[in-house]
């Protein structure tokens, strides 16, 4: 993940960063919803709230899941999933590297 000096947050495909900016892990939360598919109600909303496709673009990605750090009681939401799994996902990444001119 990026920020610009005014703490502007955002991320670039694998291969798209810029010579100035170091990859690294992005950690996040990882949520099933309870509608599959792209036009469920709560993509609607989540692409509403990131501006897909104008502002950020809804791309899959592949992730690796790590282990919660929460208690044992509150890890029954990503059941059957293994730490170090790897899965398909939907994630919010910045539009255009175009859009990045350097002149913060």
């Amino acid at each position: 993940m990026n920020a610009t000096r005014q703490g502007f947050p955002f991320t670039l495909a694998p291969g798209e960063g810029r010579a100035d900016c170091t990859p690294t892990a992005v950690l996040g939360e990882l949520y099933q919803a309870v509608e599959q598919g792209e036009d469920c109600a709560l993509v609607r909303q989540l692409d509403g709230l990131e501006g897909h496709p104008n502002w950020y673009r809804r791309e899959k990605v592949q992730i690796e899941l790590l282990p919660k750090e929460e208690p044992a009681a509150s890890q029954q939401q990503g059941q059957g999933r293994q730490q170090g799994q790897v899965v398909e996902a939907w994630m919010y990444l910045f539009r255009e590297m175009s859009d990045l001119t350097g002149a913060y």
